[in-house]
């Protein structure tokens, strides 16, 4: 098996919800993408998704908190000598200022909000690893259980779309379910920060889910063959 590439269907939350929405050939795409992550430098917006974190961790954290952690993202920014670590400072920034419009909209009332372990937060549909990876989880006051949760999707070029946010928070839900929480429809949110849209899970989570796993099996269905093209072009260009 080539190291460079996944032989088994995976896919994150926020890429599948995109999926849904997605032409047949950014479909394409997309699976393509996940058989080979891209090797090339992006941005990234992990500050962004700490100071959004700790505003929810924190219910007496106000929004001017939010601007103030922007401003000093912006002013580390000017200061680091690094290019690739400069723009993505900057990034965390204006996704932080984004965030701002909306973020007292979506601040669960009588909830405890603490950040989502990362590891082993997986959800198993149609021959497909979902990735799920909530950013941040909530809680009954005085238990563990989890009653909700939230993920972001920072990047600009590819936003999601009202109903791609209705899918992330149903897979949401649904990943909560199956670990033995309790969730509720109204506290599981996929939000979109630059889009400054948010959505909660739908009330026919039923039909959403069978969107899911169909759109998941074909993707199962198409991995083997796309991954036989994507591994013979790795040949060719190693040949040349």
């Amino acid at each position: 098996m080539n190291r460079l590439l996944r032989s088994t269907p995976r896919i994150s939350v926020n890429k599948l919800a995109e999926y849904m929405q997605a032409s047949a050939r950014r479909r394409r795409s997309i699976i393509i993408d996940q058989i080979r992550p891209s090797t090339a430098i992006v941005i990234r917006y992990d500050e962004a998704s700490r100071a959004l974190v700790r505003f929810y961790r924190d219910p007496d954290r106000s929004t001017s908190r939010l601007l103030t952690a922007a401003s000093e993202l912006r002013d580390k920014a000017a200061l680091i000598p690094d290019a690739h670590a400069s723009q993505c400072y900057l990034a965390s920034a204006r996704a932080i200022e984004a965030f701002v419009p909306i973020s007292d909209r979506i601040r669960p009332k009588g909830l405890i909000a603490v950040a989502s372990p990362k590891s082993g937060a997986h959800l198993k549909l149609g021959g497909v690893s979902i990735s799920v990876a909530p950013d941040v989880s909530l809680l009954e006051p005085g238990t563990e259980r989890r009653v909700g949760a939230m993920k972001f999707h920072f990047p600009r070029t590819s936003k999601l779309s009202t109903e791609s946010l209705q899918y992330v928070a149903t897979l949401l839900y649904t990943h909560l379910e199956s670990v033995g929480d309790t969730p509720r429809k109204g506290h599981c949110y996929g939000i979109d920060v630059f889009s400054e849209t948010f959505e909660t899970a739908p009330r026919a989570l039923k039909d959403r889910m069978k969107n899911l796993e169909a759109a998941c099996e074909e993707i199962a269905e198409r991995w083997s063959k796309l991954y036989e093209s994507v591994a013979g072009n790795l040949g060719a260009e190693a040949a040349e």
